[in-house]
């Protein structure tokens, strides 16, 4: 089903054109600030106080080359994150914190996005790009991944300059020197935030583009030398590693640890959940770009989008990877993230064939149609009981008492916002003019969906959860007993989060090192009669207690 334009004068259509262009650029610069709005809200979590830390001691220490934790060698990542973290901080004044360990995560994203919007403009096609930009930054594992202090999105991020410079961009022979030094970059960004676990998508990128171009490509040394050279430049740091561990006398091996950490060893359990896990992750975490690529039009038919050899080679190269990952163990949806770029390209390159009506066929159509118009139908509800709760809140103020207490002024915006989005018609906006029950009624609709999520987290959920900060009351806790100017050690596993948040010099007890007489000790191993008399309890954000004080030597 194509889209059923109404014929317009030529003014008229020019009129529609510019509202078009404007309006979408317009889109891309608010989702831009929605992301950015985001970043500040919620205390440390997942891996973020690794980063940190390691942040942290590499400006006590000096050591830019071998990243410690509490001290003790951290190789279970290349430094690049915690690099970019030291460099942020110089911008945040308040030293290596939540926002500080945010911004590059924040800033790959929002590269990514643009990368992708660039991509278009280089290729003559404005409007794929800004769609595939605005698809990138809409997906649910985006908006939850892009103000975390991670590394999976500055993988994406180098993998996508290499990825669209290799598969997307048309190039001449005047640019081959500056396109394969651009492509060098991007992987050794990509091998230097995460290592090899970057191999499968540069591995998946290279068959495609042999398929595409023939084995003669070989010869081409664009094909091998920007991976040759990222892996050979991103060596140089685990040689550095290796030499400075020697001199050490430490057994730690840089690149054991980082196939130990790719390879998951001793994470088999689960294997027919984690399979499905990932299968549904990627296809609901990666919407509404995953469900245009996967229903849009008869693969197999060369009238389909399939049937054009520049959706092959994007195809194949997302595919490849996909497969590998699928028998990776413990695999988890966001280690797909780098193809996601690609992903978006192909959706928005579909999306905007249709538009032109390249496609007057489509075999999912009426599939994507109809979940579209039940994921608006809950969106709808969900409006409609934020509106409900409110009401009964304002007539009783103890209804609904399960239900987190937000202002009334968020809750109508949390409703307004859900329901503009799943219900407004798209003649009001006055920038498409699709037919009903179309692929791009389904994608636009999905745009405005994803585009209201959000706006509810940046305003309105994030800035109401950040108020609770657990693990901040306990590292305030654990600095009320600690004098600033002590050094404190600790055999507390785990806890990055909470230890992140104290304000001192921390250590962690090993079989080599520990706390002597008149150190403080945080324990949750050691009997807390081996503390001098005037040591205090520490309870955990989940209930746990451990003990701190001041090591006794004659009760040691």
């Amino acid at each position: 089903m194509s889209s059923e334009l109404h014929p317009l004068s030529s003014c008229a259509v020019g009129r529609q054109r510019f509202i078009q262009r404007w309006g979408l650029v317009g889109l891309f610069g608010l989702v831009v600030f929605l992301h950015g709005s985001l970043l500040p809200h919620l205390e440390l979590q997942g891996e973020e106080g690794r980063r940190v830390i390691a942040a942290r001691e590499m400006i006590t220490s000096g050591d830019y080359v071998i990243p410690t934790v509490w001290g003790e060698p951290y190789l279970n990542k290349p430094p690049l994150y915690p690099w970019l973290t030291v460099l942020a901080s110089n911008f945040t004044g308040g030293g290596v914190g939540s926002t500080a360990v945010r911004i590059p995560a924040l800033l790959a994203t929002l590269l990514t996005g643009f990368l992708l919007f660039l991509t278009g403009s280089r290729m003559n096609r404005p409007r794929t790009g800004i769609f595939a930009a605005v698809l990138f930054l809409l997906c649910p594992v985006v908006i939850r991944k892009s103000t975390l202090g991670e590394t999976d999105l500055l993988l994406t991020s180098g993998v996508a300059i290499y990825a669209l410079e290799m598969l997307v961009i048309t190039r001449t022979p005047k640019n081959r020197f500056f396109s394969s030094i651009w492509m060098t970059t991007g992987l050794c960004i990509a091998f230097l935030a995460k290592g090899p676990s970057a191999l499968p998508f540069v591995i998946g990128i290279m068959l495609a583009t042999a398929k595409r171009d023939g084995i003669a490509v070989h010869r081409d040394p664009r094909w091998w030398g920007p991976p040759l050279m990222a892996m050979g430049f991103s060596s140089l740091w685990a040689l550095a590693v290796t030499l400075q561990l020697d001199q050490m006398g430490s057994s730690l091996s840089a690149v054991e640890i980082w196939f130990g950490e790719v390879s998951r060893s001793g994470s088999q359990d689960g294997w027919w959940i984690h399979r499905w896990e990932f299968i549904l992750g990627v296809l609901f975490g990666y919407l509404p770009a995953s469900l245009l690529v996967l229903f849009s039009g008869p693969m197999k038919s060369g009238r389909g989008w399939l049937g054009d050899p520049r959706h092959r080679s994007l195809a194949l190269s997302i595919v490849i990877p996909f497969i590998v990952l699928l028998l990776w163990p413990s695999v988890q949806p966001r280690y797909l993230l780098p193809a996601l770029p690609l992903i978006a390209w192909l959706a928005a390159s579909i999306l905007d064939s249709s538009l032109a009506g390249e496609f007057p066929s489509r075999s999912g159509e009426k599939s994507v149609w109809i979940f579209t118009t039940a994921v608006r139908g809950l969106v709808v509800v969900a409006g409609l009981l934020a509106i409900s709760i409110e009401g009964a809140r304002w007539i009783d103020s103890t209804a609904f008492s399960k239900i987190p207490v937000l202002a009334p002024l968020d809750f109508m915006q949390l409703a307004s916002l859900l329901l503009l989005s799943a219900s407004l018609p798209f003649a009001a906006i006055g920038l498409v003019n699709v037919a009903r029950g179309s692929i791009e009624e389904s994608s636009f609709r999905w745009i405005l969906m994803l585009l209201a999520w959000s706006g509810c987290q940046a305003t309105v959920l994030l800035p109401f959860r950040g108020e609770d900060r657990p693990r901040q009351e306990v590292a305030k806790a654990i600095e009320a007993v600690v004098p600033s100017h002590q050094q404190l050690w600790h055999d507390v596993s785990g806890r990055w989060n909470t230890l992140a948040q104290v304000n001192r010099s921390l250590k962690i007890v090993t079989a080599q090192t520990g706390p002597a007489p008149g150190d403080w000790f945080l324990t949750m191993e050691t009997s807390p009669q081996q503390l001098q008399e005037g040591g205090q309890t520490i309870e955990f954000s989940d209930g746990s207690i451990a003990f701190i004080g001041v090591i006794d030597d004659e009760k040691r």
